[in-house]
C-alpha cells in the first residue's frame, strides 16, 4: 500500500502533536502551595521560611525558623480535630536569640491557654492550616503572650 504525502506528514505530525497538546492541556498541576508559619509577639511579627510540618501516628507538629535562623516556632496537636472547632494545642514553644532563649509549655515549664482552629485540612494532598495562639513561659514568672498565629502547610507522614 503507497502512502500518500498527506496521510506522512498525518501519521507523522499533527496526530503526534494533537496527542501531546491533549495530554498538556488536560495535565494536573503537581505544584503545590508554598507553606506558611507566622505569629505576633508583643513587639513585632515572626514570619517562618524554613517550615516543616509532619504527622506521627495521630500527633501533628509544624515549626520553623526566620530566614537568619534567629527565630523559632514550633506548634503541635493531637487528633482527632475537627474543623473550626478551637481546642488545647499539645505543645508551643518559641525562641528567640536573646535570654531567655526558650519558652514553652508544659514538662517543667506551665501549661499556659492556647488555642488552635484547623480551617483546612486535606489529608489525601498532606496539607493543613489554621490558626493558634498562647501563652508560652521561660518560667514561672516569664510568659509571653503568642497571638494572631497562622499556619498553611504540606505535611509529610512519618
Amino acid at each position: 500500500m503507497k502512502k500518500t504525502t498527506a496521510s506522512i506528514i498525518m501519521s507523522t505530525f499533527i496526530l503526534p502533536g494533537a496527542c501531546l497538546l491533549a495530554s498538556i492541556g488536560c495535565k494536573k498541576s503537581n505544584s503545590t502551595a508554598p507553606s506558611t508559619l507566622t505569629v505576633t509577639l508583643p513587639d513585632s511579627t515572626v514570619q517562618a521560611v524554613n517550615i516543616a510540618a509532619t504527622k506521627t501516628g495521630g500527633k501533628f507538629s509544624v515549626a520553623g525558623y526566620t530566614a537568619n535562623k534567629s527565630t523559632y516556632i514550633g506548634l503541635g496537636f493531637n487528633q482527632p480535630v475537627q474543623l473550626n472547632i478551637p481546642f488545647m494545642a499539645s505543645s508551643l514553644t518559641f525562641n528567640q536569640p536573646i535570654k531567655p532563649w526558650f519558652y514553652g509549655t508544659g514538662g517543667y515549664l506551665p501549661t499556659g491557654p492556647s488555642s488552635v482552629t484547623i480551617t483546612t485540612w486535606d489529608s489525601v494532598h498532606h496539607r493543613i492550616s489554621g490558626n493558634f495562639n498562647g501563652e508560652v513561659y521561660a518560667n514561672a514568672y516569664d510568659s509571653v503572650p503568642l497571638s494572631n498565629g497562622k499556619f498553611d502547610v504540606s505535611y509529610s507522614i512519618q
